[in-house]
């Protein structure tokens, strides 16, 4: 039991690295308005395979709201991106 949660945890702190980092490349890295790098559908795609497709699409949709909230970026642009790549991930 103790290395799951040691594994979960290092999920969890490995996600919020990835939230911050993009927050950071979304205020300070402006290659052009029309082009944003992003790393967080990394994020999405290496969630566990025992999240369903439902629980994905809630954490892409709370993370790319969080992100776009603490960002330059307009409301929900992030989010709009990140829901339908979670909707066809396989799990």
């Amino acid at each position: 039991m103790g290395s799951i949660m040691g594994y979960v945890w290092a999920f969890v702190v490995g996600g919020l690295f990835c939230v911050v980092a993009q927050i950071l490349l979304n205020d300070f890295l402006n290659l052009s308005q029309y082009l944003v790098l992003s790393i967080l559908p990394m994020l999405i795609l290496c969630l566990p395979i025992r999240f369903g497709t439902i629980s994905t699409m809630i954490i892409a949709f709370l993370t790319g709201f969080a992100v776009d909230f603490f960002s330059s970026g307009m409301i929900g642009m992030t989010s709009l991106a990140l829901v339908p790549l979670a909707l066809m991930r396989r799990g």
